[in-house]
């Protein structure tokens, strides 16, 4: 009689799950496709909404700090007005950021950790369970690149314990320096670099200058960069292991290339946050950051100008 009475649940059961099946079988298809249409068009009027509200906000500050022209709409500054280059940083970013470009005053070098340098000299896996090639063959696999949250820690390494993934090691001095005096290392750390930014829609023109460009499906690329935030947060760890792995150069390119899709063809409209709050903010040198905090002050200027 138990037997019987499983079999029995058991049909049931089954019988239930099918029927359920069928029911979201015919609702989820509409559902998906009436998401997708409206979707895009939501993210881009909240992208639009939040811009326009940051740009009316720092069009009547600037009245009372800066001096606008008023035949070509923008903003020309006294360099001497230092809340000029403030940028209204929240608090929050401003320690984030100032901390990076100090150095983490009071942070200890730990010459017994190692894991990053193993890593990029791809001479063992460590803790992260693959290698850096292994890694680097997602190259183009944009489902990977996306889904996947335990490599962005491994292949740009900070100076900083991640929430994300505790098996990420803090990068340590000595390894920042022996990945930047290896050439091999570099050339890894320059493919992780270029992966990423095929991945966004961006490629890498040239090593030297840091030039970029649009890739090939950037249009693609753009529109999921835009709706895909937590991206913005691989920006800022890249831009911040750029510098220690010994690229400062390429931040600057990187900088003014999304400045100029951010605001003047306004195609990653909904990135502006965080180029405001964090990226533009991650110069460690001193005349690079006050020049692309005015390229900045400039585009978001002329954009704002357009506008009003």
């Amino acid at each position: 009689m138990v037997i019987i009475g499983d079999v029995c649940c058991y049909c049931v059961c089954c019988f239930l799950w099918n029927q359920i099946k069928t029911i979201l079988s015919f609702f989820i298809p509409p559902i998906m496709k009436i998401y997708r249409c409206l979707i895009t068009p939501i993210l881009t009027i909240y992208g639009f909404s939040k811009t326009l509200i940051l740009k009316i906000y720092r069009f009547f500050k600037n009245l009372l700090t800066g001096d606008r022209d008023e035949a070509d709409g923008r903003f020309h500054y006294n360099e001497e007005q230092e809340g000029a280059f403030n940028m209204v940083q929240p608090d929050r970013a401003k320690q984030d950021t100032l901390t990076y470009c100090r150095g983490y005053p009071g942070k200890i070098d730990n010459s017994e950790l190692c894991d990053n340098w193993l890593f990029y000299s791809n001479k063992e896996n460590g803790r992260y369970g693959m290698s850096i090639d292994e890694v680097q063959e997602w190259f183009g696999n944009y489902w990977l690149l996306e889904s996947r949250h335990d490599y962005i820690q491994r292949v740009f390494p900070i100076r900083e314990k991640s929430i994300f993934n505790h098996r990420a090691q803090e990068l340590q001095l000595h390894e920042a320096k022996k990945i930047r005096e290896d050439h091999a290392a570099r050339q890894r750390v320059l493919k992780s670099y270029r992966m990423m930014l095929d991945f966004w829609g961006m490629h890498l023109e040239d090593e030297k200058t840091g030039e970029i460009g649009r890739g090939d499906n950037w249009q693609e690329r753009f529109e999921h960069l835009n709706r895909s935030s937590h991206n913005y947060q691989r920006i800022t760890r890249m831009l911040k292991s750029l510098g220690e792995l010994g690229f400062e150069h390429l931040k600057s390119p990187f900088l003014k290339f999304i400045l100029y899709e951010v605001f003047l063809s306004k195609t990653l409209i909904n990135a502006s946050g965080s180029c405001l709050d964090y990226w533009i903010h991650l110069l460690r040198d001193e005349t690079e950051s006050r020049n692309i905090r005015k390229t900045a002050l400039e585009y978001s200027g002329a954009s704002g100008g357009t506008e009003m």
